[in-house]
């Protein structure tokens, strides 16, 4: 009887232990999911594997506020005490006739960072020019989920998912990053509109 019990309570651990680590993925972000199974329909969230999980804490003297240049690129959480804000390579806008923008860029490096209400920056995650995040959602007030593509030079490209869970006192970051390998061709890529950026014709005029 005793053994029974015992091999119920270890496998409802190993049930709840799947479970918590099971990715919450945020509605706002299916369209993202959505648009690179147009190219592959076998992609589901479910399929990402963990691929790292590491925990950072707060830089406050690596940048400025004034990094946080175009409001278009913040996401504050529901309480509006901590701003998400993603550099897309050093991007500039530039505004059209008809009300538009263009962005232009030049850095192969972003920048994706945390900052508080007064927006000092607490936190940095970079990038260099093989990966890159596609969008990004608040799920809790200190949990985001952002979205984006590993470009592979020998191979299909990859798709990450990755979250970030930021302590009550903002002075540390734990970072899922979740991978589904060799998901998209390069020229599936190019034309898929997996960018939020490239949802919005309403705002950007993309070349």
């Amino acid at each position: 009887m005793k053994k029974v019990i015992l091999s119920i309570l270890l496998l409802s651990a190993a049930n709840f232990y799947v479970k918590s680590d099971e990715i919450n993925f945020p509605p706002e972000l299916l369209w993202w999911i959505n648009e690179v199974k147009k190219a592959n329909p076998r992609i589901e969230i479910n399929d990402f594997k963990l691929f790292e999980k590491e925990t950072r804490y707060s830089n406050r003297n690596y940048l400025t506020s004034a990094f946080l240049v175009y409001p278009v690129f913040m996401r504050w959480n529901y309480s509006g005490n901590i701003v998400a804000y993603y550099n897309f390579n050093d991007v500039g806008l530039k505004k059209q006739k008809n009300g538009k923008y263009i962005m232009s860029g030049g850095d192969i490096d972003s920048h994706f960072v945390f900052a508080d209400r007064n927006k000092k920056i607490f936190f940095h995650d970079s990038f260099g020019s093989s990966l890159g995040i596609d969008a990004y959602n608040w799920l809790t007030d200190t949990v985001l989920i952002a979205v984006g593509t590993w470009i592979n030079t020998d191979e299909k490209d990859s798709l990450i998912i990755k979250i970030y869970t930021i302590s009550n006192l903002l002075d540390m970051v734990e970072i899922k990053t979740y991978i589904y390998e060799n998901a998209l061709t390069s020229e599936d890529r190019i034309n898929l509109k997996s960018n939020w950026v490239e949802q919005r014709a309403d705002y950007f005029e993309i070349k």
